[in-house]
């Protein structure tokens, strides 16, 4: 415990469990090892005696349950307004999602879906639901998901708005629960917009005020109509100087499309930094409109059993610590990793006392030249006394 320089009391156990939830600080990744193996809970238990507290390291990814559903098509026909395929799930299961594909490289639709238990009424579920690919020299993009909310229809059809030659692939019908992740705003120290018009691009940099885990970042978007552009999020990771020059290297967090019909919200890992910077690509279009960024931290947790909140405490930051070995990692699937978590107290930042610290034996330089004095001595003596004995023998 005396090993680590920072420390947070517990000050409140959670209620209703047994196993405490320990949701991290913000502010604590500057401070501890990148990889976290640093983070420890003791009990203090006299002055001169602690315990190690196991716990379990949730990772705090998103956690889903999903299935698919069978189905049969049943007939395509053509409607007024454009062609329609009607489904009939084998199971009357719950799901909301369908996946639709499409032998058409390029196309804009709009889709109508509806459900009914006995194809005599039918209700409409989505309306005017757009979906959209596109095949070019500047890459491709399909769109062609539906989501919606859960729905319990025996038929579902599926109509395409449009005179085109449909060429209907496939489609899978999905249910998918997401337990989603919890997260905190990052503060951003400046956000910078600006054109690079000789390679038709619009580079935002965003500056922290120190290092922090970056998970998400959200865009906020304020042009209208459609848009459909390649983006680049990546973030500093070394800097080189040459010919009294600073080069700035970037690495690559995530490679995609920002586009009208989909959330301007792009999760990836390993996003640990403090400068940001994200490329657009805009070819021959305007700048979009772009307003505040928005960085995010999934909020990591830690869960242990603990019962007395006396003389707990939340250690971190011991770049010599690697991860623990508990006993606990081989029974995590059976402990609920649920629960509101526990209070934590003001950080007490410690300094490390240098005792507790092992030197090397001759880490002093007295010690050194004490022993290279004692050497030339003894190699005199030796000397001396063997032409002692030279001298007696002759």
């Amino acid at each position: 415990m005396n090993n680590y320089k920072f420390m947070r009391p517990i000050t409140e156990l959670a209620d209703s469990m047994q196993w405490q939830r320990i949701d991290l600080p913000l502010d604590i990744y500057n401070k501890t090892k990148s990889n976290l193996s640093d983070i420890r809970i003791y009990q203090v238990l006299s002055k001169t005696d602690t315990l190690e507290c196991p716990y379990i390291f949730d990772a705090s990814i998103n956690k889903s349950k999903s299935y698919e559903v069978e189905f049969h098509l049943l007939n395509q026909s053509k409607r007024s307004i454009g062609p329609s395929h009607t489904f009939h799930l084998q199971d009357k299961k719950i799901i909301n999602e369908i996946f639709l594909d499409f032998d058409n490289l390029n196309f804009d639709w709009k889709v109508i879906l509806e459900g009914s238990t006995d194809q005599k009424s039918w209700s409409t579920i989505l309306d005017d639901y757009r979906i959209l690919a596109i095949k070019g020299p500047n890459g491709d993009y399909r769109f062609t998901s539906l989501y919606f909310p859960k729905s319990n229809f025996e038929y579902y059809r599926v109509t395409i708005k449009s005179k085109d030659d449909v060429k209907f692939g496939k489609a899978t019908f999905h249910f998918e629960k997401s337990e989603h992740n919890r997260y905190s705003e990052v503060p951003i120290n400046s956000q910078l917009i600006e054109p690079d018009k000789k390679n038709k691009e619009s580079i935002i940099k965003i500056s922290l005020a120190e290092v922090f885990q970056v998970d998400q970042i959200q865009l906020n978007v304020n042009s209208k109509g459609d848009y459909y552009r390649p983006i680049n999020i990546t973030v500093l990771h070394d800097s080189t100087l040459i010919d009294k020059k600073w080069n700035y290297h970037y690495r690559s967090l995530y490679q995609g499309t920002l586009s009208s019909l989909q959330d301007a919200r792009f999760d990836f890992d390993d996003g640990f930094g403090k400068t940001f910077r994200i490329t657009i690509e805009n070819h021959d279009n305007p700048m979009l409109d772009l307003g505040t960024v928005t960085l995010r931290n999934r909020t990591q947790s830690i869960y242990s059993k603990l019962t007395k909140k006396d003389q707990l405490f939340l250690c971190y930051g011991n770049g010599d610590a690697s991860f623990p070995n508990y006993d606990l990692k081989y029974f995590k699937d059976d402990i609920e990793l649920h629960g509101n978590p526990i209070k934590l107290g003001t950080e007490t930042h410690r300094t490390v006392s240098k005792d507790n610290i092992e030197k090397p034996l001759f880490d002093n330089k007295l010690w050194l030249w004490a022993l290279l004095f004692f050497l030339v001595a003894g190699m005199g003596w030796v000397s001396l006394k063997m032409l002692r004995n030279d001298s007696i023998i002759k």
